[in-house]
């Protein structure tokens, strides 16, 4: 289930569809591979881009992204003032450490496939990932795809989406609506209540399980508790998200006057 607070994401720019969404695409990938325990087999891996990635996806750090993926990164907690010279280090040395524990040689002039000119069918920003044991024999292979935002739909999920079950459906503004007609509720009431109840129940599972480490500065800890006394999330952009909605009672206009890429 997506939520109005994930369409907010961190990522190092400019695009987050050719850059959070490869990183994370490329990271996911290898994690597959470690959990299967053949991470320590890859001796080869190669990475086709299809549609804009493969168009413009040099010039907006697409390349940048998939090795950092590659190295284990997430977007939103690399830390970005080393990103420069490890990519140069990566670059210049052809090697790149796969989720930061098994090395191998990787030339992004050839093991990066840019098919500008071809699109796949479920969605025309495709990666294709492939990795290969030093027989050269195929370990496995996997088909993403940056469908915007930095979300990454891949070709299993794509065939079995999944479904969750929200208090107050709808597929459309009229439907939108006419459920706010009938039920008094307010746009950004029924928007609001998915998220917000997957908070609380996420906050009581950590509080029968207690805390997962000793944080003896608090502010942080007691801004989450107070933002869950009220069913919301508790970080001051979540709390700004959640004032404008209220203000506007439209999570269009929270979009527009929040956004930030």
């Amino acid at each position: 289930m997506l939520s109005v607070f994930d369409l907010f994401s961190v990522g190092i720019g400019p695009s987050s569809s050719h850059t959070v969404a490869p990183m994370r695409a490329a990271r996911a990938f290898l994690e597959s591979l470690d959990h299967a325990g053949s991470l320590g087999d890859v001796c080869t891996l190669s990475v086709e881009l299809y549609g804009s990635l493969a168009a413009t996806g040099r010039a907006h750090g697409t390349g940048k992204a998939l090795l950092l993926g590659f190295e284990g990164e997430d977007p939103a907690t690399v830390d970005v003032a080393t990103i420069e010279r490890r990519v140069a280090q990566i670059r210049r040395r052809h090697r790149v450490s796969l989720l930061g524990r098994h090395e191998i040689t990787f030339e992004e002039s050839t093991d990066v496939i840019l098919h500008r000119d071809e699109l796949l069918p479920i969605h025309p920003n495709a990666m294709r990932f492939s990795a290969w044991r030093a027989d050269g024999s195929a370990i496995s292979s996997r088909t993403s795809y940056s469908i915007g935002g930095g979300f990454v739909l891949d070709d299993i999920t794509a065939q079995r989406p999944a479904i969750t079950k929200v208090p107050h459906p709808f597929t459309s503004a009229g439907q939108l609506l006419h459920l706010c007609e009938t039920s008094g509720l307010r746009i950004s009431d029924v928007v609001l209540e998915p998220p917000c109840a997957a908070r609380r129940r996420a906050s009581r599972r950590v509080a029968r399980q207690g805390p997962p480490y000793d944080a003896p500065d608090r502010r942080g800890h007691e801004d989450e508790v107070q933002g869950d006394r009220a069913g919301w999330p508790g970080t001051e952009h979540h709390r700004v998200l959640r004032a404008t909605l209220r203000r506007t009672g439209s999570v269009g206009a929270a979009a527009l006057g929040q956004g930030r890429r």
